[in-house]
């Protein structure tokens, strides 16, 4: 009997060994899986799945790989009051506790995310937070629930290719974090644009994180933190009457959906001539 109970004494003891290594190494690199960026103590978000750990700068990370789990967990805090929040999956259905979770989805400014990807546990805390920083307030955020970020989340993913290649068609390859909520969000307004030239393109998507999405960024001398790249014809920047325009980062920062369009329509009509 007690030979049993040293057995087992010691399987539990190696499997908590193993899960501590796992936290350990995280939080020894100090950075984020997914994007990279250094850990914040007290702002983590921690997702479960089996016996490992993995931690993340922030929620939306955390969601953008929970993706991969149809059996997860994630715990992280809500943004003013601090309060536990927990987003679950089982069998890929996903729930939340507290069930009015709402979380806050801008694009990062000057490559910081931290106060613009954040999870509240309803409204109240939501417009407190935007009371506290006008700043925020003033871009009008959404308040998306967990139905809407599942939404979010489930389109548009992975590596795909849309048309057939012909010489005569414009060829747009959007390489970026596709799991990410924010480029998720880009990827729908752009798509709003793509769609009016259907016929005349052949559009790729390339997921950053994929063996394929990094030996791309590599080729093409792109190093840090990328959200999105847009490559029309092989290339991201370009002249549209004298302003210089780079499809690199979000939208609204270097470039906007309106410079997307011209230069889109620009290559088509130069495709014709």
């Amino acid at each position: 009997m007690k030979i049993r109970y040293l057995f087992t004494l010691l399987i539990l003891v190696a499997f908590m060994s193993g899960r501590a290594s796992s936290y350990n190494q995280n939080i020894k690199n100090n950075l984020c899986e997914v994007c990279k960026k250094p850990l914040i103590e007290g702002k983590e978000a921690f997702l479960y799945e089996n016996v490992n750990e993995h931690v993340y700068r922030c929620v939306h990370c955390a969601l953008g790989e929970q993706v991969k789990y149809p059996d997860s967990k994630i715990i992280t805090k809500s943004a003013v009051y601090g309060e536990n929040i927990t987003i679950e999956r089982k069998n890929g259905e996903w729930s939340a506790h507290p069930e009015k979770l709402v979380i806050l989805s801008l694009p990062e400014a000057g490559g910081e995310c931290l106060d613009r990807h954040l999870s509240f546990v309803n409204m109240e805390e939501f417009n407190l937070y935007l009371k506290n920083n006008p700043y925020i307030a003033e871009k009008n955020p959404k308040a998306h629930t967990l139905h809407e970020i599942e939404d979010l989340l489930k389109s548009g993913a992975g590596e795909t290719k849309h048309g057939q290649e012909e010489s005569s068609k414009v060829y747009i390859q959007i390489v970026g974090f596709l799991n990410h909520i924010p480029v998720k969000e880009m990827i729908a307004d752009i798509d709003r644009v793509l769609n009016t030239y259907n016929d005349s393109l052949v559009v790729e998507l390339i997921d950053e994180e994929s063996e394929n999405g990094q030996l791309f960024l590599e080729k093409n001398s792109l190093t840090g933190h990328i959200p999105i790249v847009i490559f029309i014809n092989g290339k991201y920047q370009f002249d549209i009457n004298g302003k210089e325009v780079t499809l690199k980062g979000h939208k609204g920062y270097d470039w906007d959906i309106k410079d997307l369009d011209k230069i889109i329509h620009q290559k088509i009509l130069e495709k014709q001539k």
